[in-house]
């Protein structure tokens, strides 16, 4: 059977890594790997349950701090991007979390899109009239002249649909900044492979390369 990859349609695919029944696919053309195949998205939203936010957003999470220390970096490089340009009116952050990135981000108004309802729950947003949705279908249909992606790309059901509601979303001279995605040609995933701390199926369900 022919297998295409889902990122770039090409069809020099091979299998990758075996995993629990569901072997991983890498693409020879761009160097995507995945199942190669559609995935659900209320499958992928049921896994994001309040042990996964305890794990990766609770304040004695060592990824908590870790994280904060990134949000700095990440803030600093978007203002040398925009530091010429006034402050963007519309912001989104998809993937938002507890909203404290979107918090340090510029913009007069800020809207994030996550479905952990506890990482809402346990959320910033009131402290910066932030607006949460669910769901980015659900979101007021405007312009945003600045939309962030951090870490998040890998673990949609459907990277590509969600790339193009952001190009409808995304104002004219606007910028789209996406960061802090596992890059599947580095050396760690090359050589470790399926031990390799960044490949963690159901929650990392595609694996891009800076050529993907």
């Amino acid at each position: 059977m022919l297998i295409k990859c889902i990122c770039c349609n090409g069809s020099f695919v091979r299998k990758w890594i075996d995993y629990k029944n569901s072997p991983f696919y890498l693409c020879g053309d761009c160097g995507y790997a995945g199942t190669m195949e559609d995935h659900c998205e209320q499958l992928l939203k049921d896994n994001y349950s309040s042990e996964y936010y305890q794990e990766r957003y609770s304040n004695t999470a060592e990824l908590t701090r870790l994280r904060k220390d990134q949000y700095i970096l990440d803030v600093e490089t978007l203002e040398a991007y925009t530091k010429h340009n006034k402050k963007p009116r519309n912001v989104l952050d998809i993937g938002s979390g507890t909203g404290k990135f979107l918090e340090l981000l510029p913009g007069v108004k800020k809207y994030g899109v996550e479905v952990n309802e506890t990482a809402i729950k346990n959320g910033v947003y009131n402290k910066f009239n932030g607006i949460v949705i669910r769901n980015i279908k659900n979101l007021p249909d405007i312009k945003y002249e600045l939309i962030t992606m951090r870490g998040v790309i890998e673990h949609l059901a459907d990277p590509l649909e969600m790339l193009a509601e952001v190009e409808r979303r995304l104002a004219e001279g606007g910028l789209f900044y996406i960061c802090a995605t596992p890059d599947n040609d580095s050396p760690c995933a090359l050589v470790f492979r399926e031990k390799w701390n960044q490949f963690c199926p159901p929650y990392h369900a595609h694996h891009f390369s800076r050529r993907s």
